[in-house]
């Protein structure tokens, strides 16, 4: 019996690659839970903690977490 795991491989690769698809934007200190970070990811951008950026670094994808989706102008006037 043959499997062809560089097809699979491949596939499983390409999940990682789309799961982790995000960038930090800015990150802000002194709330009382840590650290909060803006973070951009398909085009929206998304505020976040500690736990949801290291679940996201874990390869958690963006649209399986509870994330607050804003608007980053309206960041930047607070």
């Amino acid at each position: 019996m043959s499997v062809n795991l560089s097809s699979s491989a491949f596939a499983r690769r390409q999940a990682i690659a789309d799961s982790q698809d995000f960038r930090v934007i800015t990150k802000r200190y002194g709330g009382l839970l840590g650290p909060e970070y803006t973070v951009a990811a398909g085009g929206r951008y998304y505020r976040c903690g500690e736990l949801t950026l290291s679940q996201l670094k874990r390869g958690i994808r963006v649209d399986e977490l509870d994330l607050l989706e804003i608007d980053p102008d309206e960041e930047s006037e607070l």
